[in-house]
């Protein structure tokens, strides 16, 4: 981004510079949170000690150029799209099927999910019930039931 910046004849002559970019700066005029860099026109470059790191360039007919590097210009067009990313988790490993084959009034699951699931219990007809359900641990769930029974547990 350059600034262009007119600087009066005499011989020392000074300019706010903005340390942020603005569209245009006066000379004379100090604009809020600028430094002010004193000029000779006679000079073809000033080191400007701003935080912008700016530089200055005066021109022979005396018109001053300041340049702020590193201040983004506007945004670009859209790049490519990047290659495709790798697989995700298998639904395998976000759900586990355990199924009781022996009614028992304790169903011990070790699913390996990494996970506290929810667990979802249906018995040998297919019908959803419900039961006392323990997490000892993220690995294993507890389903204790008030009669032994057979079926299938669903954890997600």
């Amino acid at each position: 981004m350059t600034t262009d910046i007119t600087v009066p004849e005499p011989d020392d002559a000074s300019v706010s510079v903005p340390t942020r970019p603005t569209t245009s700066v006066q000379a004379g005029q100090k604009p809020s949170g600028a430094v002010v860099i004193p000029l000779r026109p006679a000079q073809a470059t000033v080191a400007a000690p701003t935080p912008a790191d700016a530089s200055i360039t005066t021109s022979p007919t005396g018109d001053v150029t300041v340049t702020f590097p590193g201040i983004p210009g506007p945004v670009g067009p859209q790049g490519p799209p990047g290659p495709q990313g790798p697989p995700g988790d298998a639904p395998e490993a976000l759900s586990y099927h355990h199924i009781q084959v022996t009614p028992a009034t304790v169903w011990t699951i070790d699913h390996g999910l990494g996970f506290y699931p929810n667990v979802a219990l249906v018995d040998s007809a297919h019908r959803e019930f419900y039961a006392d359900i323990e997490y000892p641990s993220m690995g294993t769930v507890i389903v204790t039931l008030s009669a032994a029974t057979a079926g299938e547990a669903y954890l997600s």
